[in-house]
């Protein structure tokens, strides 16, 4: 009889998490839900415990916990379990923080070269598409140095000057030499009727 104990014992080790789950909830009777009920309290406690402990590391002794802890992440992540594990874990809340950030700045910076007096747009009717979203081809007014200063003096996030020239939207491109030429030759022109009349 003890061998057939053993034996079982062995295979039920083998058994994945889901396949115990299942056999524990299948066939509900009053000595498997006595079963149930010792196995939940004992996690229930385990965690709070765990929890608890947790709360009173110090923030070095945190970080290297929380790493033992989600050394198998990917099973958290399989049976949908992460949010239960934000008791005792510091990553996630770093990294959504900077996300953010990254995403406001490049919000701004796309906004910025959207703007009438950074950008003009295109005289032909040209679309560029990028990731299914469409947009008139723009150019910049003056060099993306002096937008860099302009945009450094306008905003109050920080942003590095490489971030900017990273961020700047496919569809805003360098004026062609061909359109400034034109333009200053127009400008000139004015000039010479307006000093003329």
């Amino acid at each position: 009889m003890l061998y057939r104990i053993m034996k079982n014992k062995k295979k039920n080790e083998n058994i994945s998490t889901e396949e115990k789950v299942e056999q524990l909830v299948e066939n509900v009777n009053t000595q498997k839900r006595e079963e149930i009920k010792e196995r939940l309290m004992f996690g229930e406690i385990l965690s709070r415990s765990v929890g608890e402990g947790y709360k009173c590391l110090r923030k070095k002794d945190k970080k290297e916990f929380s790493n033992v802890v989600m050394t198998e992440k990917e099973k958290f992540k399989k049976y949908k379990l992460l949010t239960q594990t934000k008791i005792f874990t510091v990553r996630d809340k770093k990294e959504n923080k900077t996300a953010k950030t990254e995403n406001l700045k490049e919000q701004l910076i796309l906004e910025f070269f959207d703007d009438e007096e950074m950008t003009r747009i295109a005289a032909d009717k040209k679309n560029i598409t990028k990731n299914q979203i469409r947009k008139q081809k723009r150019y910049l007014t003056d060099t993306l140095t002096n937008l860099y200063k302009k945009f450094t003096h306008n905003s109050n996030v920080e942003v590095t000057y490489q971030r900017l020239y990273k961020y700047r939207p496919l569809w805003v491109l360098y004026p062609k030499e061909s359109s400034e030429k034109v333009q200053e030759i127009r400008v000139l022109a004015k000039f010479i009727l307006m000093s003329i009349c």
